[in-house]
């Protein structure tokens, strides 16, 4: 996966560690929104922002987490790797900056 946007003028990939506080992860914040199911496991994370008219005071993040169901896998990658399909469904929610950045430990770009 690589993140680009409408112009690209700069590209490239991101990477982010959770909380060490699991109940202050995305993960946990989409559960307690009752978005996420517990045997939902999230693979991946896109998050839209756009800064068009100059006022970012009180701008969403458009944030959209694909996720799948283990059903009788015991891990993401060992339900990716089986030859069986395996369902996705994408979760979209509007947070504030503050929220979607409380959400992670280190974020990196």
């Amino acid at each position: 996966l690589y993140a680009h946007t409408q112009y690209d003028d700069w590209k490239g990939n991101v990477a982010a560690d959770d909380l060490d506080d699991c109940n202050k992860t995305l993960e946990q914040y989409l559960k307690n929104k009752n978005l996420l199911d517990e045997n939902d496991h999230m693979i991946s994370i896109l998050c839209n922002y756009s800064d068009i008219h100059g006022c970012t005071e009180n701008l969403p993040v458009s944030v959209t987490v694909r996720t799948i169901k283990l059903e009788n896998h015991e891990n993401v990658k060992q339900a990716i790797d089986s030859d069986v399909d395996v369902p996705v469904k994408d979760i979209s929610v509007d947070m504030s900056l503050e929220e979607f950045f409380r959400c992670f430990k280190r974020f990196r770009g």
